[in-house]
């Protein structure tokens, strides 16, 4: 499913960063930690195809990404990739619904309301499905960013930060959720995170990054 191979990543300011490799199955879940500035945002963005390694490779469903640039790489990101921002990103002239509709032919697919129906209930949100996302709770933003993230079923899902602003009760409900959904779609779930409270929840298979040097 994933797999990385000696990737490095060069920042604006000329210091690089090399990520150790790792694998991850379908359906399986990987928790990367560390302190802020270590690079777990950059090694998301370089999974997710939104930024380029220097050298290296990232291989998603047999396809190495590091290889795929501009359309090629948007297009094979909208069908395989579903991203969890730490801010959401809503069109505001749309509605909930209309959001994910969007983005299934964004993914190169037809629109299918009885999914963004599924999801949303699933989510507990339908009742916003015809309302714009400014009348939504800052929770249940967090919601619809799931269901934009899950809309077109892709392999991997990315999650920056997902419970950096929650207590632990919420942290705990936002983590099983995101487990929950993943489980259900067989999608490849990866977490990143400086916090330590997830440990707690993932006994296996965390990576560590160090502060760069």
């Amino acid at each position: 499913m994933i797999h990385t191979n000696q990737l490095k990543f060069t920042y604006p300011k000329g210091s690089e960063i090399s990520f150790e490799n790792f694998n991850l199955e379908a359906g399986n879940e990987m928790l990367i930690i560390g302190p802020s500035g270590c690079g777990k945002t950059t090694l998301l963005h370089l999974i997710g195809g939104l930024l380029q390694p220097t050298t290296g490779d990232i291989i998603i469903n047999n396809k190495n990404i590091a290889q795929l640039k501009g359309q090629e790489m948007d297009s094979f990101r909208g069908k395989y990739i579903g991203i969890i921002f730490q801010k959401p990103h809503f069109a505001r002239a749309l509605t909930v619904g209309e959001n994910l509709y969007f983005a299934q032919k964004v993914g190169g697919n037809k629109i299918d309301k009885e999914r963004v129906k599924e999801l949303l209930n699933r989510l507990g949100i339908i009742k916003h499905i015809d309302r714009s996302p400014q009348q939504m709770s800052e929770g249940e933003k967090q919601r619809l960013s799931v269901a934009m993230a899950l809309i077109n079923k892709p392999s991997i899902l990315l999650a920056d930060e997902p419970t950096a602003s929650l207590d632990d009760t919420h942290a705990t409900e936002v983590i099983k959720l995101l487990r929950e959904l993943s489980s259900e779609e067989n999608t490849a779930l990866i977490i990143v995170t400086h916090d330590s409270r997830l440990k707690n929840e993932f006994k296996e298979n965390i990576l560590t990054l160090k502060s760069i040097q």
